[in-house]
């Protein structure tokens, strides 16, 4: 067991993000270990009081535990937590909040988040869509009451259903959370730190309508969408969205816009720049090579390809940013000699 968490934490990158040094060597402010975020963990088979759900004095990390009776929701805070045992005769439900959230007790065996908050719904004998969706809430509410953001882990599912997000949980996730755009997801106005010398800023006129726009497209795409379909969502993304690329040591900001292009066999909207108005938007995919590109396409969209071979990791993205980075001092350096000539 140690050996395969120590291989999906390498797998997954996270060990480039966990601590100050790390982070800081892949160009991260800091190190994310899920300090200051509310991690909610809905599932069956949580055992309330592992050892891996505690700080290494012994004291619990587990801010407040829903639990059901004869489908009716109790809250369980403070020591009443330590009182409780398991919701379920199984493990899955520890198992599964330990890897997104295990604490760092010097066994090698931590997880993703070791400091993150933990809110733990053992639904394991009383699993309906309706109890599902009163741990989200209740999750949400707790978040809001100590003003932390929130992230909600539900390993649960089964191949039922319309899959087009109508359902009852569906319905219910895309209202909590307004359709994906409630506070600490929506950006209207911007800048974006990618590296310490790499940053974007973006100006969204509807975020709103923006994100509706991507979201039709993406599942434009996934029907196989032809170019003429995809450049209509292109069009009008870039009449809601206005960005910029700066990099340290190019001086000028570097107009950015979506361009229609094709990967593989799919239409994609790529960010595309402009380093001199008469060249005109050069796209990513003419300025990275292939293994970059496939990178953008997995962070992009993790399904368009099989789930293990589009792990998203740190180290992907980085070095995706770091190629496009080299790309743009490339392309300043050309037009500084060009001038001189």
């Amino acid at each position: 067991m140690k050996k395969d968490n120590e291989e999906a934490r390498l797998t997954t990158g996270v060990e480039q993000v966990n601590t100050a040094s790390a982070s800081q060597a892949n160009g991260l402010p800091e190190a994310f270990t899920g300090e200051g975020v509310v991690l909610g963990i809905i599932d069956g088979g949580i055992d309330f009081n592992h050892a891996a759900f505690c700080h290494p004095d012994g004291t619990t990390r587990v801010k407040k535990v829903f639990y059901f009776t004869n489908d009716k929701m109790k809250a369980y805070t403070g020591n009443k937590i330590s009182k409780l045992t398991s919701d379920g005769i199984d493990s899955h439900g520890t198992h599964v909040a330990a890897i997104a959230g295990g604490s760092d007790l010097g066994n090698g065996q931590k997880g993703v988040a070791p400091q993150a908050d933990l809110i733990l719904c053992g639904i394991d004998e009383e699993l309906s869509n309706v109890n599902i969706i009163d741990c989200i809430k209740s999750i949400f509410d707790y978040a809001d009451q100590v003003g932390k953001p929130a992230v909600i882990n539900l390993s649960l599912g089964n191949p039922l259903g319309l899959h087009d997000g109508s359902e009852m949980v569906g319905t219910a996730i895309a209202k909590l959370t307004d359709n994906g755009t409630m506070s600490g997801i929506s950006i209207e106005e911007g800048t974006v730190t990618l590296l310490d010398d790499l940053s974007a800023s973006l100006q969204i006129s509807d975020c709103a309508k923006a994100l509706g726009l991507v979201f039709e497209m993406s599942n434009a795409r996934r029907n196989y969408a032809d170019f003429n379909t995809i450049e209509q969502y292109t069009q009008q993304l870039n009449e809601l969205v206005t960005a910029s690329m700066t990099c340290k040591g190019v001086n000028q900001h570097i107009p950015m816009r979506v361009q229609t292009a094709k990967i593989g066999i799919d239409y994609w909207a790529v960010p595309a720049l402009n380093f001199a108005d008469e060249n005109g938007y050069v796209a990513l995919t003419d300025m990275l090579d292939k293994e970059s590109i496939e990178y953008m396409v997995n962070i992009a969209d993790h399904a368009a390809v099989p789930m293990y071979k589009s792990l998203i990791t740190v180290n992907q993205l980085l070095q995706y940013i770091r190629t496009f980075m080299g790309y743009i001092k490339e392309e300043q350096k050309k037009m500084q000699e060009q001038q001189k000539q």
